[in-house]
């Protein structure tokens, strides 16, 4: 996907890009000082399209039981401990000293989005610079992990230690990317765990749909990573893309979780998420529990009626037809 595919509310601000390119190339390289700091166990959320994986790192991020990349952590992808430790400067109350920050807003994480895309210097950020600065990169499916090396992992550990330990919690982030290329993520980082956010397919690829229809003017233009078997959903009208898509993803996932140990991965169901938010962090802090951590944080928002969307029958029926081929 290029500049020119998105329509104008989605556009890349090109100074922005160039200068945060020279703010990173000026921080590559630069190391957390005082040695290796330990793994917390770091938490990566998987999911479809349009499943409520935002949410879910919204969710998280209120929690605080988690570093999370926010907004402004995201800008400094080739060392986000440093990012962490400038935001904490700036927010936390306790280093503003003298009212020398007394200007500056802060009001915790906003509970909104738009595409993936969220408001708000402390809301979560996708993190998809920081992958794409440390793998091999690949134009559509992001990251091409067959062709990571042993030093790449273990930067990528590094940077993601030094992030977890400036609040001393573990790190959850969004971890799409990865979709079909779980299981050597998942061997090359043993101390990772994961949440895979599933939700009804139906209702996913018809908010799918809706999307790519908002990004790119065009319900034709596929939106999100390619799945392994792009080349073929093309053949196929927009709506049973979208659902070939979506159910290629969750069928992937459910074969490369089910390869792991059960201590390693939970599956929450989006409308769960929204109905039972309380419940679903107990699940997650069992989660952790099985790997003999502790999550010092709680689940702060309220329980949400999760709306059903009204999918036009024609449309319907193009889900349908995918399903039965």
């Amino acid at each position: 996907m290029t500049q020119s595919d998105r329509t104008s509310a989605f556009q890349r601000n090109a100074r922005l890009e160039a200068l945060l390119k020279n703010l990173n190339t000026s921080i590559a390289g630069t190391t957390m000082p005082g040695g290796d700091t330990p793994s917390l166990a770091p938490l990566f959320i998987l999911g479809t399209p349009r499943s409520g994986t935002t949410y879910c790192m919204q969710w998280l991020a209120a929690s605080g039981a988690f570093s999370y990349p926010s907004n402004f952590i995201a800008r400094f992808w080739r060392s986000p401990f440093i990012g962490a430790m400038t935001q904490q400067m700036l927010t936390d109350p306790d280093f503003d000293f003298r009212g020398e920050f007394s200007d500056v807003s802060y009001h915790g994480p906003e509970q909104n989005s738009e595409l993936g895309k969220t408001r708000g210097l402390l809301a979560p950020n996708e993190f998809w610079y920081f992958w794409r600065a440390i793998f091999p990169d690949d134009k559509d499916i992001g990251i091409d992990l067959t062709r990571a090396t042993v030093a790449q992992f273990e930067e990528f550990s590094k940077k993601l230690r030094e992030l977890s330990s400036v609040r001393a919690r573990p790190v959850a982030t969004k971890g799409m990317i990865i979709n079909h290329q779980l299981d050597s993520f998942a061997a090359n980082m043993p101390e990772a765990v994961f949440l895979n956010l599933d939700r009804d397919p139906a209702h996913a690829a018809w908010s799918l749909l809706r999307a790519r229809e908002r990004m790119h003017g065009d319900e034709n233009t596929w939106y999100s990573f390619r799945t392994p078997n792009h080349e073929a959903l093309k053949a196929f009208p927009a709506p049973e893309q979208v659902m070939g898509q979506i159910e290629t993803i969750r069928s992937d996932l459910h074969k490369q979780l089910n390869a792991l140990p059960k201590t390693r991965w939970l599956t929450l169901d989006y409308a769960e998420l929204c109905g039972d938010p309380n419940g679903s962090f107990e699940k997650l802090r069992a989660l952790y529990a099985k790997n003999g951590l502790t999550l010092e944080g709680a689940n702060t928002l309220p329980p949400t009626n999760l709306s059903v969307p009204a999918i036009p029958e024609d449309v319907a029926m193009a889900f349908k037809d995918y399903q039965r081929r």
